[in-house]
This record gives structure tokens, C-alpha cells and sequence, in this order.
């Protein structure tokens, strides 16, 4: 035996030290391939990468990208594909806020794919400081940190130490892709526009003529230069001083700022009607993508069979006991409890190979939407409900007449009713009748049937509803007392979430075992799972370890509560007394999300004298700022969608005290856009505020920006608004 697990041992050594000796000749050839892209992208000859100075006139920008420019290249066998993709950008720092912006770079330094057909991606960073004095510092990139070292996944961190105000960092990251089998690559897209100035914006590729090159130049972007020589297209552009736009506020770059798509295909794919070498085809056809995506829903739905809907079985019994119980539900009432007994036997229901997770963790879990769909339609069919898919794009993505993929639509459900309903899916708690926010107010194609009537495939058309503010909105109500020592604030608080706010909250504070149980209830699921382990000799020790996680997540969910008040008030609760949820918002038929907290707070009062001064202002939580650059807007306006903040507070006066300065937080601000109301009272002993702020549509044109900026003022004044509490 001795012998046998010296010999092991042995074997265990060799095999190691193979792995090793492996592991640093794979270091040691991304070394010597990183050094050749750095000397090579360094070794550039393009003008704007020799230019130092910034216009006076951007001296009061955060930064300004000096220059920017992407480079790629296309080339491949039939079954192996090359791919690489440069990027690189030269940026003056003028504050700390871009100082802190470029102090550090994440990357991911390798990764494969372990599909079928593998994608294997390696990445090569440069950065390289430049000093107002024209000293340029190198920024050793094995330096970096790792971050994550698996074997299909190395991510890595570097930190920019030396970088100062004043300094320009040039940096560049290159992609070399290769894919294999079937693969193909992956769609390009160069938005003219950031939230910086642009001095220089350059791309030039390269693709071998095996290639059609699509691309679609939308919202007044300019079109490529084209050259053909020695079986390889080349395409470039330079587009000079590009002003600042804010890119992080309410916008849709897509469909508000210049910008390129571009898309590479084998050039003997059928879709594209025989090209010859070389083509590159300019804004193809919207119509032909409509086309190829309505084919796409035809073709999963036709092809949907018994064999790939999951848990066919447990989703039949389930509609059947609810008709069975329910015998004068109509066809809406079956939709809608279809809806709901797949989500809940796709990711409420637990089996005993699961793995055990009970934690918010799970509360992050999505489905599929397509295949949620399909199942749907198909179980929904079997109960004699007809329905249509419909194809929409995001507010966020091209507009219809500018689509350029089939995957640039995304799929929704549609009942058959005068009023119907429209369904999509996102996670745990999307109610049936839910559209997500950026598919709201969209034009959309309905696909009718496995026939299609007219022409461009679709039978009709139609804009999905759009939301209120009343039905988005958080209402927060809050009793509040002063301690004895009139330190702290306690706090009685209420909170009703609505709408697609309410998504967020759910996520982060909703346990799993009880939305379990209330979602099993609903089902007309009789035993638990935990019940079903419990009675079980195989599973019974699970039960035990089930009771165990819930006990765990049951403890922590009092840190998420502080984490929640603290998010809101910016303010760390002194203490928790009381926390819990009154109604999950799981279903359409009680939507509202609620949650009740007591808590106390400190830091808000202070001693003035033999008086305090609260500051209410700060009871409505944080407020948006705009930034300098923010405050003068010329694009339109792209906010998630309308919404509005509640607020009824009734501040207990502490005997002996008066309230004064009331009459001072008292405002109203209305305008076309929205609208931020601030009333209160004194009666009996007790100071009440009602605070409402409303964003009264999704989208505003540019011109009522100034509209929108009147109420994001007064919100974030009202912040520093204080109550003198005077000694009578």
C-alpha cells in the first residue's frame, strides 16, 4: 500500500508540475504577444495622437477625449475565424471626478467559451501617461492584480497610481477573437458621442472579401471611405470635434447620437441574396430584418412541441385544478394563471436536486423570455386561447425603421381581446400584465398565427399603453417623535411601492421563504416542499438544511432593511425596532408593493440655544444633482418612465415648542413636464408635510428640459430646508 501511494504521490507531482510548467508557457506566450501589440499600437502614425493641446475653451470640461480611434480586422478559414478589435483613446484630465474615472482599469485578460463550437478571447492593455511637461511615464501592466484566475476566465485590475489633474492618459485595449465551427462574430457599434468632448474620432477597418460587410449609419452619422485591394475591404472614417453630450442622463444614444452598426456575414449566407466578394452593403433594407425576425417567430412557435415544454405535466394539473375551482373564469383569468403557475414552477418550486439558495441571491434569478413565451402560447393554445406575438424594440435601442438585426427586436404576447393584455417576462416578480418601461409607448408588429397575411409578414400593428405617474410611485408615510433628549428622530414609516419602481425593492428585500409560501397558496399547491423533505426518509435531512438557510437569511434580513433605510436617508439608523413586508406585489390583482420599518435616526436635529432646528428637507432622502455641464441641454429627453415620490410626515411637536419656518418650505412648482408640491400644517400639537414630486411623462422633448431642471432644483433645495423648533 505504501508503494501504491508513493507511486500516487509521484504521479500527482508530475502532473502538477506539467500544469505549471504549462500554465507559465501560456504567461510567458501572452507576454511576449502583449509586448508586440503595445509596440505596435504605440508605433502609430496618426496625427491626433500627437497633439497636445486642448482648446481654452474646454478648460472647464471634466476631461476631453483628445482623440479616440478603433481599429479591427476580419480575417478566417471556413471553420476558424480571426477577429481583432483595438481601441484606443487619449484623454486630458481636468478634475478629480475624471481623475477618479481613469485611476483605474478592469479587464478581462483571457476567456473561453466552453460551447460546442469555443470563442476564445484575449485581451492586451496599454497605458501610458503623458505630463504637462511632455514626459511620458509607461504604466507596467503586469502590475495588474487578478481579480478572478480560473482557467476559462482571468480578469484582471490595474491601478493607475501616478496619474495626476492636468496629466493626459493614453491607454488603448486590444480584442484578438478566435471562433470556431459555426460561430459567428459579433455585431459592432461606434457611437459618435460621449459625455466629454471629442476632438478626434477615427475607425478604419479591414475584412477579407469571405466577409459581407453590413453597416447602417443613423442619426446624421457620416458614411465610410472605401477601399478594395488584395482580397481585403478597408473602410474609414474621421469625424473632428464632437461636442459633449449627457450621455449618463436620460438619453438614448442609439437614437439620439450619430453613430455606425455594423454587422460581418459569410458571404455565401442565403439571407443575403448571393453578393459577390468584397460587398459591403450600406443601410440594408429594414423590411428584410422584420422579415427574417417575423420567420424566427413563426418558426419557434411552429416548431414548439411536448417534448420541449418543461414541466408539462405539473403546468396541466395546475390550469386544470384552477378551472376546476374556478368554473366561471374567463379566458383572461386562464392567461393570467398560466402566467404565473410557469414562473412559479420555473422558479419558485423546489426539487431536492436543487441547490440550496433561499437568500436574496435568488430573488435575482430571470427566465428566458422567449422560451417563457412559447410555453405560454403553447399551453394557452391547448386550453383554446389563441394569442399573437408581437415584435418591438426598445426606446433604448433603433427605431423601427432603423433595425438592422432580427435580434434587435425583442418578443412580447398578445391576448386577442379588445382590451388585451400584453405579456413579457423579467424575473421573479413581473406581473402578468407587465411591459417593461422601455418597450412602453413603443411601436410594435403583431405577428398573427402561423400565416401571414400581408407582404412585410405582419397582420397588424399597434403602439403599446404607456404608464402614469400614479401607477410608478412610492409613497412613503412616516410618524416621527424627538427622544427625551431631543437627539433622536423615531420613525414610524410605511411604505407602498408601485409599478416599475417597485422591481428594485422586491429584489433586495423579500424573503424566499414567504414569498414561497403566499406564490404555493396562490397555485393551490397544497403540501410545501418542505413538508413533502420532511415526510420523505431519502429527503428528510434536506428539510433540516432548508430550515437552516431560511433561519440564516431570516438574520440577515435585518442588515438589508439598515442597508435600505441608510440608502434612503443617507443616514445609518441608530437603531432597527421593527421591519417586515405587509404586501409582496406578486400578482397583477394586488399589485402594490409594502413594507413597514421603525427606526431612529441621529444627526438631524440640532441644539440652537434653548431652540432645534430639524432639517426636514432631508426626510425625502437624496436628490438628483446636475452637473454643470448638464444644466444647458439641447437632445431630447429619454427618462425610464413617469413616475412620482409621495411623501406624508407627521412630525409630533415636542411640548413646549413651537414650529417656525414653515411658511418657507411651502412651494409649487407645476410645469408641463412636472411638478414638485410642498404643503404643511400645524394642528394640535402636530406638524404635518406633504411633499409629491412628479416626472409626468418618459420622454420630453429638449425644449421642456428647462421644465424638468425648475423641479429638479426645487427637490434638491428642498434638501437643505430646515424647521427652527423654538422654546415657547
Amino acid at each position: 500500500m505504501k508503494i501504491r501511494y508513493s507511486l500516487l504521490a509521484a504521479m500527482l507531482v508530475v502532473f502538477c508540475a506539467a500544469a505549471v510548467h504549462a500554465q507559465s508557457r501560456q504567461d510567458a506566450k501572452y507576454k511576449e504577444r502583449a509586448e508586440e501589440i503595445r509596440a505596435e499600437v504605440w508605433g502609430w502614425s496618426l496625427p491626433a495622437f500627437k497633439n497636445r493641446t486642448v482648446p481654452d475653451s474646454m478648460n472647464k470640461e471634466s476631461g476631453v477625449v483628445m482623440a479616440r480611434h478603433i481599429d479591427i480586422s476580419a480575417s478566417g478559414r471556413k471553420r476558424k475565424r480571426e477577429y481583432t478589435r483595438i481601441v484606443r483613446e487619449m484623454v486630458k484630465i481636468n478634475d478629480k471626478a475624471a481623475l477618479e474615472e481613469y485611476s483605474e482599469f478592469n479587464y478581462q485578460q483571457f476567456s473561453r467559451s466552453l460551447m460546442s463550437y469555443p470563442v476564445t478571447e484575449t485581451r492586451v492593455l496599454g497605458v501610458r501617461i503623458i505630463k504637462p511637461d511632455g514626459a511620458v511615464k509607461y504604466v507596467n501592466a503586469d502590475d495588474a492584480v487578478a481579480t478572478t484566475d480560473d482557467k476559462t476566465d482571468k480578469q484582471r485590475k490595474l491601478a493607475i497610481s501616478d496619474l495626476q489633474v492636468g496629466d493626459i492618459i493614453d491607454y488603448f485595449v486590444c480584442m484578438e477573437q478566435v471562433l470556431e465551427g459555426y460561430q459567428t462574430f459579433l455585431p459592432e457599434t461606434f457611437v459618435l458621442g460621449d459625455d466629454k468632448p471629442i476632438l478626434s474620432y477615427s475607425i478604419h477597418t479591414e475584412v477579407a472579401d469571405r466577409f459581407v460587410t453590413q453597416y447602417r449609419s443613423s442619426n446624421g452619422a457620416p458614411e465610410f471611405k472605401r477601399k478594395y485591394a488584395d482580397g481585403t475591404v478597408e473602410l474609414d472614417m474621421l469625424v473632428r470635434n464632437i461636442p459633449a453630450l449627457p450621455m449618463s442622463l436620460w438619453m438614448s444614444p442609439i437614437r439620439q447620437v450619430p453613430l455606425i452598426r455594423m454587422n460581418l456575414v459569410e458571404i455565401n449566407d442565403p439571407s443575403l441574396g448571393g453578393p459577390t466578394k468584397g460587398t459591403v452593403m450600406k443601410n440594408p433594407a429594414t423590411f428584410r430584418t422584420r422579415e427574417a425576425a417575423t420567420k424566427h417567430v413563426l418558426g419557434s412557435r411552429s416548431g414548439t412541441s411536448y417534448a420541449t415544454v418543461p414541466f408539462l405535466g405539473d403546468t396541466k394539473e395546475l390550469i386544470a385544478n384552477y378551472k376546476k375551482a374556478n368554473r366561471d373564469a374567463t379566458d383572461r383569468d386562464i392567461v393570467t394563471f398560466a402566467y404565473y403557475a410557469i414562473r412559479y414552477l420555473a422558479l419558485y418550486r423546489v426539487n431536492a436536486g436543487d441547490k440550496i439558495l433561499v437568500g436574496q441571491g435568488r430573488n435575482y434569478s430571470t427566465l428566458n423570455q422567449r422560451r417563457f413565451l412559447l410555453y405560454l402560447n403553447y399551453i394557452l393554445v391547448k386550453n383554446d386561447i389563441p394569442t399573437d406575438f408581437v415584435l418591438v424594440t426598445s426606446k433604448y435601442g433603433p427605431d423601427q425603421d432603423e433595425v438592422m438585426l432580427p435580434g434587435d427586436y425583442e418578443w412580447m404576447l398578445k391576448t386577442r381581446e379588445k382590451d388585451p393584455l400584453f405579456i413579457s417576462v423579467e424575473g421573479m416578480f413581473t406581473n402578468a400584465s407587465y411591459i417593461a418601461s422601455e418597450f412602453e409607448g413603443q411601436h410594435a408588429y403583431v405577428v398573427e398565427g402561423a400565416k401571414v397575411r400581408r407582404e412585410d409578414g405582419f397582420a397588424d400593428q399597434v403602439d403599446l399603453p404607456q404608464t402614469t405617474p400614479a401607477e410608478n410611485a412610492k409613497l412613503e408615510k412616516m410618524s416621527i417623535s424627538l427622544d427625551d433628549n431631543m437627539q433622536l428622530l423615531n420613525i414610524d414609516r410605511t411604505t407602498t411601492v408601485k409599478g416599475h419602481l417597485k422591481h428594485d425593492d422586491q429584489q433586495s428585500l423579500l424573503l424566499f421563504e414567504e414569498y414561497y409560501e403566499e406564490e404555493r397558496k396562490n397555485m393551490g399547491v397544497k403540501t410545501s416542499f418542505m413538508e413533502e423533505f420532511a415526510d420523505s426518509r431519502r429527503n428528510k435531512s434536506l428539510a433540516e438544511e432548508y430550515a437552516n438557510a431560511f433561519a440564516k437569511a431570516r438574520k440577515d434580513w435585518k442588515d438589508i432593511f439598515k442597508g435600505e433605510i441608510k440608502g434612503t436617508f443617507d443616514v445609518e439608523p441608530k437603531e432597527v425596532s421593527k421591519f417586515g413586508i405587509t404586501k409582496m406585489g406578486l400578482q397583477h390583482a394586488k399589485p402594490d408593493f409594502v413594507y413597514t420599518t421603525r427606526f431612529s435616526l441621529e444627526g438631524l436635529v440640532k441644539r440652537a440655544g434653548n431652540n432645534y432646528i430639524l432639517d426636514a428637507g432631508k426626510l425625502i432622502g437624496g436628490q438628483l444633482t446636475l452637473k454643470p455641464s448638464q444644466r444647458d441641454r439641447k437632445v431630447d429627453v429619454y427618462m425610464p418612465f413617469a413616475r412620482s415620490f409621495e411623501y406624508s410626515i407627521d412630525i409630533q411637536i415636542p411640548a413646549g415648542y413651537t414650529v417656525e419656518g414653515l411658511d418657507k418650505l411651502q412651494q409649487n412648482v407645476d410645469t408641463d413636464a412636472a411638478s414638485f408640491v410642498v404643503n404643511g400644517a400645524v394642528n394640535g400639537g402636530k406638524l404635518t408635510l406633504n411633499i409629491k414630486k412628479t416626472y409626468k411623462h418618459a420622454f420630453e422633448k429638449a425644449a421642456q428640459w428647462g421644465d424638468l431642471v425648475k423641479v429638479i432644483d426645487a427637490a434638491l433645495a428642498f434638501q437643505d430646508a430646515k424647521l427652527l423648533l423654538k422654546k415657547a
